[in-house]
């Protein structure tokens, strides 16, 4: 008598992994998907916070990084992918310039700080990060974080709602 499996048995098992993968794999993706955007969201929130501390010792904002009391980690750079070992600009910082997975910040005036996010399908995210004393946008968001797709309410919708946005008017709101 001969030990093993059947063709049926066997193929059971790979229908089953099948099925498994199909559903674990798109989970898989948006986590990671939220996990590189909320990594980023820390960032942003550093540099408002360093923008509040700025604003109490001078009376006033700067777009110059240098000027902040602010680590950005290591691997940021500028747009042509030169890395910043000191933030000496008002130019945008960059992680993974010029590749698709390339995020960004930059100092906006008013104690606005623009984190703008690549998605998986070629679109991006911006998220909107104000000073507790922002004067940009009339000061309408002191203190607020907000997300707004590219152009696009579906994917606004769908990322911002992904990473606890609440939805308030025609922007999502981080807590």
């Amino acid at each position: 008598m001969k030990k093993g499996f059947t063709l049926i048995e066997l193929l059971v098992v790979v229908l089953i992994i099948g099925i498994l993968s199909a559903v674990a794999l798109p989970q898989y993706e948006k986590a990671v998907t939220k996990t590189r955007i909320l990594t980023g969201v820390n960032i942003g929130r550093s540099i408002a916070m360093s923008l509040d501390e700025y604003y109490m010792a001078n009376s006033g904002f700067t777009a110059v990084y240098d000027n902040l009391t602010l680590g950005i980690p290591p691997g940021y750079t500028d747009k042509d992918g030169n890395p910043y070992e000191k933030l000496k600009s008002t130019d945008s910082i960059y992680y993974d310039a010029g590749k698709a997975s390339q995020k960004m910040y930059k100092i906006q005036s008013g104690g606005k700080v623009q984190y703008q996010v690549p998605l998986p399908n070629g679109k991006s995210i911006n998220i909107y990060f104000y000073s507790s004393y922002a004067t940009a946008d009339d000061g309408a968001y002191k203190g607020r974080i907000y997300c707004t797709g590219e152009s696009n309410a579906a994917i606004a919708t769908k990322y911002c709602k992904m990473i606890g946005g609440v939805k308030d008017g025609n922007k999502y709101f981080l807590k």
